[in-house]
């Protein structure tokens, strides 16, 4: 049984989704890819695995591995979302489906949801006061830079500091913030005001306020083009280069000392967003196996 045109658009219209902040290009080549091979099965997600029965070179198959692969990208990103809720500085991912024309014989262009890809949403979560002297939150826009393994600069939300055997300011995994600030060993308070400037007492001077550095916060212009590296964020062609300066000036945040920045999931819409989805699934796997595309 081949599939009808107005059923081919109903399969579509399930799998839409709200559209994200920034939307890369794709060509047709990353909606097909799975056809590569021909006669092989498609792996949709966790929820079940399909094989269509139909020709590997139609379009019925082009559009149905898309809206099955889409879902799944769709599932995996609300999964991450939920298992990061208490991560402190993570920012929610939302998934990019930009479509791309597929033309039949005679027939105007059928969309093809083609994206596979998640961005992060860089809103703020909210502060959560901890008191602890190295908690230091961005209240507003901008990140942290600081020096990776390789050498590399990246730039992170992170509101958990540490210091290392030298006295640097690092974070939990060890990158050392930029520009490096070295408290001494023997300090006794730290003291870091919301314009980024970074003193405190020291057992050598105890009455005396001794400053160590300053903080430089750093924004993009098109933060949804940052790559996401582990913990980190890497700066690209599509985010632009980084425009820094001290918290509270050119547009970027104050730093509020004690505090640390919550995720800005809200894990009741990412449940409601997870049942949309599988009820999206098993509502495409009915339509396909009416279509004759699925084994009943």
């Amino acid at each position: 049984m081949r599939p009808s045109r107005s059923a081919l658009s109903v399969l579509l219209a399930l799998t839409a989704c709200q559209a994200p902040t920034a939307r890369p290009e794709y060509t047709l080549a990353t909606a097909t890819e799975a056809t590569a091979h021909r006669g092989t099965s498609l792996v949709a997600d966790s929820l079940a695995e399909e094989t269509l029965m139909v020709a590997a070179d139609s379009t019925e198959l082009v559009l149905a591995q898309a809206a099955l692969r889409n879902l799944a990208v769709q599932r995996r990103t609300a999964l991450r979302n939920i298992a990061n809720v208490n991560t402190p500085g993570y920012k929610r991912r939302v998934t990019a489906t930009p479509t791309t024309g597929l033309r039949g014989a005679g027939d105007s262009p059928l969309p093809v949801a083609s994206g596979e890809e998640a961005f992060a949403v860089f809103t703020g979560g909210p502060l959560q006061v901890t008191k602890r002297q190295l908690d230091l939150a961005i209240d507003g826009d901008g990140f942290f830079a600081v020096t990776l393994p390789s050498g590399c600069t990246a730039f992170t939300r992170n509101s958990v500091w540490h210091l290392n055997a030298d006295g640097k300011i690092v974070t939990g995994e060890g990158h050392v913030l930029l520009p490096e600030i070295t408290v001494p060993n023997d300090m006794l308070e730290l003291s870091i005001d919301p314009r980024g400037q970074v003193g405190g007492r020291t057992a050598g001077s105890p009455d005396t306020t001794t400053m160590f550095g300053s903080l430089t916060l750093h924004r993009f212009v098109n933060p949804e083009g940052l790559r996401s590296e582990d913990s980190v964020w890497v700066g690209t062609d599509s985010s632009g280069a980084p425009i820094s300066g001290a918290p509270g000036t050119g547009g970027l945040g104050l730093v509020q000392q004690g505090c640390v920045e919550r995720s800005n999931v809200e894990l009741g819409n990412e449940l409601l967003t997870l049942q949309a989805i599988d009820h999206q699934h098993r509502d495409l796997v009915q339509v396909l196996r009416k279509l004759g595309m699925l084994p009943q």
